[in-house]
């Protein structure tokens, strides 16, 4: 999973993504069965695959201007308990490693824009540290 990075300007923005979440994803659209996908061919190849599985990221975006740095949605993050998702919970995964390579660390976040609230968009607006 490689980041795409947009240029507009002397505004950056970076694709940092997390993971992908295809078939989950499916399970929580009603009507996404592989029939009703392969009735759409529009979707093929960029948002599904070739056995009608939809493609989805968990993905957040870096907006680096000339005075700030802005994370929008900060994805599922690691090591937290999700009783009612446990499929989503305690996840181990490389974001942090992936937005250091893209040139960021979490302490050079001026700023965190969450669109909205759900468990996949701000996961890691905190973490355990020391256990805490």
């Amino acid at each position: 999973m490689e980041s795409i990075i947009w240029q507009t300007g002397r505004i950056k923005i970076t694709q940092v993504i997390e993971t992908e979440a295809g078939p989950v994803i499916q399970k929580v659209i009603p009507g996404a069965t592989k029939e009703n996908i392969a009735e759409i061919p529009w979707l093929k190849p960029h948002f599904t695959d070739e056995n009608n599985i939809l493609k989805a990221l968990v993905q957040a975006f870096v907006i680096d201007t000339p005075k700030l740095r802005i994370i929008v949605d900060t994805c599922v993050g690691n090591n937290i308990t999700r009783v009612n998702i446990p499929s989503w919970g305690n996840l181990q995964t490389d974001f942090l490693i992936r937005l250091e390579k893209q040139g960021y660390t979490p302490d050079a976040i001026d700023r965190v824009l969450c669109t909205h609230l759900h468990f996949d968009h701000v996961g890691w607006n905190t973490r355990k540290k020391n256990g805490k």
